[in-house]
């Protein structure tokens, strides 16, 4: 599913449980809200638009965006982002790692740095 430029937030719980396997959201969006792909477990890729040409405005992701997303095993977050919400990545009982990266190296403004994983499941504030 591609996600229309003219979008600018992706609101709460969007894509609740739906069947979307593949998520590319544009340089356009600015945010997603809280539970924006809450418990959909096909997801397993989601690609954000973030070249030098078009670099990616989201800042913002919400809790619990990613949660119970038992299929997404990795993603590489635009250099953009600033904001994590409470258990944006979460799972129900997964043992694998999750890797979130930025495409440019560490988070910024005290968010944990992800790269290596260390078996960490949650970003953001408990």
């Amino acid at each position: 599913m591609t996600i229309p430029d003219s979008v600018k937030v992706i609101g709460e719980y969007a894509f609740k449980k739906t069947g979307v396997v593949k998520a590319k959201v544009p340089a356009t969006v600015v945010e997603i809200e809280k539970g924006a792909f809450f418990r959909c477990s096909s997801l397993t890729t989601v690609e954000f638009e973030d070249t030098d040409a078009k670099p990616s405005q989201l800042a913002k992701i919400g809790e619990l965006a990613f949660y119970r997303t038992s299929a997404l095993k990795e993603m590489a977050l635009p250099r953009s982002v600033t904001s994590l919400g409470r258990a944006v990545f979460s799972r129900k009982r997964d043992s694998e790692d999750f890797a979130a990266r930025r495409v440019d190296g560490d988070f910024r403004r005290g968010l944990l740095p992800l790269e290596p994983p260390h078996r960490r499941r949650h970003l953001g504030q408990r």
